[in-house]
């Protein structure tokens, strides 16, 4: 029989006055269930223990409920098919909801030993991957996927460092070493109002030109370098030691996870069973970025992130580093404390330029493909990183929200539909959002995502943004065949100096 893995976010339901109904109560009251057997409390195959109330105290801005909870690290280690989730849903007659969540993606990076045991795998080399019995969960590295529909789960795990995100159309939920949240997404979503720029970029020749598609099998592959300063790094919500390059991997994996969101959300910009944008991160590089300008007290140099990305597009360390791998793309992430003034005054959680043109070998478009993402953003909401690449790709915000900017293609905007459906490209904070780019040949409860006048940004970077971001450099191929890019990463990442 097939293993039912589940969160069992119980204390959520417990908050309102509900009780944990089984399978069967659940579906004659009204609620949709997708399991086989009733709900356990005391299921040895469940993701992690609520072992707590949720915390009573005023929440940090951005959250309304955190829960502290005992993750089971041998549940997602094994690989499971798909894991069962229980959510608050305030539209149900019992305000809970059942939801299973299929497996979309599992990608092994390490903790992973062939299993010979399979009758003839050897000889023909296909033997399958599980756990090794005597690596240490330190030892560990994964990624698993899941979706259904407008639903979305997503667990990182590299090297005893855990990030997990789960999305849907009434709310957003991080799962985050000990503690789940509850994310009060209106709060960050405010702050994605007015985060593109028209950069002036004048970077140094290109290292060499470009000659063929950076493509691998049926996908443009988008190599990404990744640099984060040691404010992101050490922040409160990492605890990174300065004396400990091991300490990396916290940061690591939230950017781990924020790839692995980026990449479902273009395989799932399409019909099902199709390739989406056909767009993935090709190689993707972790790098520290050390000795952030500042002014002569000591204090940042920057009080806005228009004053940071200008900067960032200009600097010739990043831009040599950048050309030195082959980056496609350059993201740079950034904590509160890089800026002179606290998140969330004059403030956005991501900043990003947008193509001038669709010409790969335009020194303004691969010059300023350069992207800033906010950590304490990130890492409440998964697709803050998604959002600022889709503005590298063409992108732009739905077109009420940007009325005044001139787009790529007519058809470069993502889609608002008040109350109805947000798309990923949309800055509206209360609506109902699916993790998908604008396009018309979906629907969300009955509502297309998209025009094919205004409103397909799937169609744009399928059509001509994807070849022609990952024109910009040489692509390395990594892409597995399920479109997920390997990310390993290294332990101890390189350091790139803002000053060369």
């Amino acid at each position: 029989m097939k293993l039912k893995d589940m969160i069992v976010a119980t204390a959520l339901a417990g908050l309102v006055g509900f009780s944990i109904p089984s399978a069967s109560s659940a579906t004659s009251t009204g609620v949709e269930s997708h399991l086989s057997g009733p709900l356990s409390m005391h299921s040895s195959n469940r993701l992690f223990e609520l072992v707590g109330p949720p915390d009573i105290g005023t929440p940090p801005p951005g959250v309304l409920f955190t829960f502290p909870v005992t993750l089971d690290f041998e549940v997602m280690s094994r690989v499971p098919e798909d894991i069962a989730i229980e959510v608050p849903n305030p539209l149900l007659p019992i305000g809970i909801e059942l939801i299973e969540i299929p497996r979309t993606s599992f990608e092994m990076i390490d903790g992973y030993i062939e299993d010979t045991s399979v009758p003839g795998c050897q000889t023909t080399d296909s033997c399958p991957l599980i756990p090794d019995p005597d690596a240490s969960p330190d030892e560990f590295s994964f990624i698993w996927y899941g979706r259904l529909d407008a639903k979305v789960l997503s667990l990182t795990w590299r090297h005893g460092q855990f990030v997990g995100y789960f999305q849907y159309e009434h709310g957003h939920y991080r799962i985050y070493g000990d503690s789940l949240t509850q994310v009060d997404s209106s709060y960050f979503f405010n702050q994605l109002a007015d985060d593109t720029a028209d950069a002036f970029a004048n970077p140094m020749p290109k290292a060499e030109n470009v000659a063929s598609k950076g493509t691998s099998g049926t996908f443009n592959a988008i190599d990404t370098l990744v640099l984060y300063s040691e404010g992101a790094r050490t922040s409160p919500n990492h605890n990174g030691d300065p004396m400990d390059c091991n300490d990396d991997e916290s940061i690591t994996t939230l950017i781990s996870a924020a790839v692995t969101h980026s990449n479902g959300s273009h395989m799932a910009s399409g019909p099902d069973g199709s390739n989406g944008t056909g767009t993935q991160h090709g190689e993707v590089y972790y790098r520290r970025l050390t000795g952030l300008p500042t002014d002569a007290d000591g204090s940042s140099a920057w009080e806005t992130e228009t004053e940071a990305f200008f900067d960032i597009v200009d600097n010739s360390a990043i831009e040599a580093e950048r050309q030195e791998l082959g980056a496609d793309i350059v993201v740079v992430v950034l904590a509160d404390g890089d800026f002179d003034i606290a998140f969330p005054d004059f403030s956005y959680c991501g900043f990003a330029d947008i193509p001038n043109t669709a010409d790969s070998n335009d020194p303004q478009n691969w010059g300023a493909a350069k992207a800033i993402v906010r950590e304490n953003c990130q890492r409440q909401i998964p697709y803050i990183f998604t959002h600022e690449v889709g503005h590298l790709l063409g992108a732009q915000h739905a077109l009420s929200q940007s009325p005044d900017q001139d787009p790529l293609f007519p058809w470069a905007h993502g889609l608002h539909v008040d109350s109805v459906v947000d798309t990923i490209m949309s800055t509206d904070r209360f609506g109902p959002r699916v993790d998908w780019f604008s396009t018309p040949s979906k629907t969300y409860d009955g509502t297309a995502t998209g025009t094919v006048e205004n409103e397909d940004v799937a169609f744009m970077i399928s059509d001509t943004m994807g070849a022609t971001v990952a024109d910009y450099f040489p692509t390395l191929d990594t892409i597995f065949e399920s479109g997920f890019q390997s990310q390993g990463g290294s332990e101890c990442p390189d350091t790139v100096d803002w000053n060369g």
